[in-house]
């Protein structure tokens, strides 16, 4: 898989085709939503085996982090596929070293 820009991959892929958390979170991202006093944070589940699925969970009970979605940044025949978050977007905790 080649990794690609949010933007790009907006544009390929149009809005409508993101389920409805992700347009909440790109929406937010446009907007002053993640800075100032409310500020909240963005975590991506890559599948990494361990405990980042786990951790993200606990994240989240705080109330100001939110998932990021991700996409397939390369393959590997043997390993199977390996995530980053979606546009190479660098995230406040991602499973992926």
């Amino acid at each position: 898989g080649t990794v690609v820009s949010l933007k790009e991959f907006m544009d390929n892929v149009g809005f409508d085709a993101f389920s409805q958390d992700a347009k909440q979170i790109l929406m937010d991202i446009q907007s002053d939503y993640f800075s100032g006093e409310n500020k909240m944070f963005l975590a991506s589940d890559c599948g990494r085996r361990g405990h980042g699925s786990r951790y993200i969970e606990l994240l989240q009970e705080r109330g100001n982090w939110r998932t990021y979605p991700t996409q397939i940044w390369y393959e590997d025949f043997l390993k199977g596929d390996f995530h980053c978050p979606l546009g190479r977007k660098i995230v406040d905790f991602c499973d992926e070293p």
